[in-house]
């Protein structure tokens, strides 16, 4: 069934660019002969197009065995196992982030370290889209959307996605098919569309659960979910396209059976007409008479209105994924910010970014030399 979908989904988008996973690769961990399904009965695809691994909880009997079959980049720094499990990567206009959701709580320091990774890498990137993916869904209709763990990822990674722009969010977990409204503050989000059909500069972010690619379907519960705009299980199954353009992000579901038929299920997509603002002036860094980093700014003069400015030290030089961010004050031009008890003999590379909406401006580099 795995590699029906996959075949599919490849017919039904042959410029696909590479294929995604949303956890739950296999059903035991522990048993290679699942990793060789996975991976040898679709090996024609996947010896041309990328596998995108994304951590379930079904892949954590045994660590080792999912870090040994993909080679992913270890350099989130997070401390999350297994190695490559949070990563991030550049496509077109759109940077993805996969986060690891085998960590909860409030007193997890790995959750709170990826946290700060995510914050981080919104800092850096200069793609117009943002995307995440991860397991444990957060907006689903079936039996784990009632998991204590994926409450908390409710509670506290919803209101993190509003804050950093988050323009979409892909998962798994709950195997039916969800699609949430635009959301923001934890409530559905009023849209407007063009003669197109797409959903024009929408407000918040909007969360896809994908069903199946395999034979394992959850029946929805019945009551009601607020957030979902489509949901069901049409016990067949399902894959998504999702297209990236510079301007449009579209996703396209499909169901799919063993005999190779497919119908389109659902359909969304997303049009960002709003130009990214202009970028900050005067940048300096300079040592405080206390022996501190003090960074001063200029807000842009022109362009779109900003809502704050985003910080990031360019080598990690602070701590690992340091970011900071200042509020945009009407009427105030000249902006600081104080980085307490740096080392006044290393050199940091600190770049300040507008924010407008989900964009960032281009960068602007304060750097601070020791001894000058």
């Amino acid at each position: 069934m795995w590699k029906n979908t996959v075949q599919q989904g490849v017919q039904k988008f042959p410029e696909a660019k590479f294929v995604v996973n949303t956890g739950d690769l296999v059903d035991n961990g522990d048993v290679e002969e699942q990793w060789m399904w996975l991976l040898n009965e679709p090996k024609d695809i996947l010896t041309r197009l990328p596998l995108m691994p994304i951590l379930g909880n079904h892949e954590t009997q045994n660590y080792n065995n999912y870090a040994y079959h993909f080679h992913l980049p270890n350099k989130s720094q997070t401390d999350a196992t297994p190695e490559g499990s949070v990563y991030a990567f550049d496509y077109g206009p759109a940077h993805f982030m996969v986060f690891n959701t085998q960590y909860s709580g409030d007193s997890d320091p790995v959750f709170k370290k990826q946290v700060e990774w995510l914050r981080n890498e919104v800092a850096k990137t200069d793609k117009k889209w943002k995307i995440v993916l991860f397991h444990k869904s957060i907006y689903s209709v079936a039996s784990h959307s009632g998991s204590t763990d994926v409450k908390f990822f409710r509670e506290h990674l919803a209101p993190l996605f509003d804050e950093l722009g988050i323009d979409a969010v892909l998962s798994g977990h709950d195997h039916t098919y969800t699609r949430s409204y635009q959301m923001y503050a934890g409530q559905p989000q009023e849209v407007t569309k063009d003669d197109e059909g797409h959903v024009l500069n929408p407000k918040g972010t909007v969360y896809f659960v994908g069903n199946t690619a395999g034979p394992k379907f959850y029946k929805p519960k019945n009551e009601d979910f607020p957030y979902a705009a489509v949901s069901g299980q049409p016990k067949k199954q399902m894959f998504t396209g999702v297209t990236v353009q510079d301007d449009t992000l579209s996703f396209q579901a499909y169901t799919t059976t063993k005999g190779g038929s497919t119908e389109l299920y659902d359909a969304y997509s997303i049009k960002k007409t709003a130009a990214k603002p202009n970028k900050v002036q005067n940048a300096k860094a300079t040592l405080t008479a206390d022996g501190q980093v003090k960074l001063t700014w200029t807000a842009p003069g022109t362009g779109p209105a900003v809502e704050g400015y985003r910080i990031y030290e360019q080598n990690d030089a602070v701590a690992p994924n340091w970011t900071a961010t200042v509020r945009h004050a009407d009427g105030t031009t000249t902006y600081s910010y104080t980085v307490a008890k740096k080392d006044p003999s290393q050199t940091y590379r600190f770049v300040i970014k507008a924010v407008s909406g989900r964009l960032n401006s281009d960068p602007v580099v304060a750097e601070y030399t020791a001894g000058k």
